[in-house]
């Protein structure tokens, strides 16, 4: 008897997958596949990403070996691999109900707006992307050319797709400071205010011979050991910083007003400038021995680590043996 009461059950749940499985096939099979087809398979073919919203706009292009944010910095690597991946793995959660399509159609087409270029700067295909369902499934998503908005989700992931997608360019900002091959650079000022001393500038001249300066505005110089100084320009090829620092206009200027404890100013052969300049970081009065505060091409107030400079923070002696 109970054997046999087993195998009814089991035929019932058979019987409501069977069923279910069976609505799902309709209900998809009456979905226009190309109103879905919101996945890219081969990433490699996108070399342009433009996201915008709200007079927003973020460009991310595709270089030889890195990515660039709006012609201006590098990305994060971290941050467009991500972007990329999701790309790869957007799957259709359901349909959206037919009462609800008109509205969420207009709201979509007025949402963050993804376009996707090739390398011949076609466009691939770009979409909208709304905000996420209030049971966190997935999010409202809306395909160029489809009347038919779709609630798209990521398998294993509950977190907003918009995070994949941010309109803010801080997020997308790699933290790197210099990256200068050798070759590249024409000129390394390093200042320091409290002990000029130690100041120095190398200049590289066109024979690939190296020189050293007291100063920027001295007139006279010695001839370098070019193994000691190529060396030098090697550490520049990555140097990062940690955060960015949240301040308002009025602290920048407060900064101004002391005195730098040392100041980078580097020149690459096309004549183009980076300024780092650095001061003492205190907490309640505590001088932090670990990290320093800068202003970043006099625009951007940053955080970075001693550790990561000590290599670059030698002095005139240093190259003057």
């Amino acid at each position: 008897m109970k054997t046999k009461f087993i195998i009814i059950i089991l035929i019932v749940l058979l019987s409501g997958i069977s069923i279910y499985f069976l609505f799902i096939s309709r209900n998809n099979s009456s979905i226009n596949q190309s109103e879905i087809n919101f996945k890219i398979n081969d990433t490699a073919s996108v070399f342009k990403v433009v996201i915008e919203k709200e007079g927003q706009t973020i460009i991310l292009e595709k270089k030889s070996n890195f990515w660039q944010l709006n012609s201006l910095y590098s990305v994060n690597n971290k941050a467009i691999n991500n972007l990329l991946i999701s790309l790869t793995l957007l799957e259709l959660k359901s349909p959206i109900p037919a009462n609800a399509k008109k509205v969420l159609f207009d709201k979509l087409s007025n949402s963050k707006k993804i376009s996707l270029f090739d390398d011949k700067n076609n466009i691939i295909k770009y979409f909208y992307i709304g905000e996420q369902t209030t049971n966190k499934s997935g999010n409202y998503m809306l395909l160029e050319g489809s009347e038919n908005p779709y609630i798209i989700f990521i398998p294993s992931v509950s977190s907003d797709l918009n995070n994949y997608f941010n309109i803010n360019e801080i997020f997308w900002r790699d933290k790197t400071i210099f990256r200068y091959k050798s070759n590249e650079i024409k000129q390394v000022a390093v200042n320091y205010p409290q002990n000029k001393e130690k100041s120095f500038v190398i200049e590289q001249k066109e024979n690939e011979s190296f020189v050293l300066k007291k100063d920027l505005k001295s007139k006279s110089f010695i001839y370098l050991k070019d193994e000691k100084s190529y060396n030098y320009l090697l550490h520049f090829r990555n140097i990062e910083f940690e955060k960015f620092y949240s301040a308002d206009d009025n602290f920048k200027d407060s900064l101004k007003t002391v005195q730098a404890e040392f100041i980078f100013s580097i020149t690459d052969k096309n004549g183009n400038t980076n300024i780092i300049k650095a001061y003492q970081k205190a907490d309640n009065k505590i001088i932090d021995t670990d990290n320093f505060i800068a202003i970043f091409n006099d625009t951007e107030i940053i955080v970075a680590k001693y550790y990561d400079f000590d290599l670059l923070l030698k002095s005139y002696k240093y190259f003057e043996k």
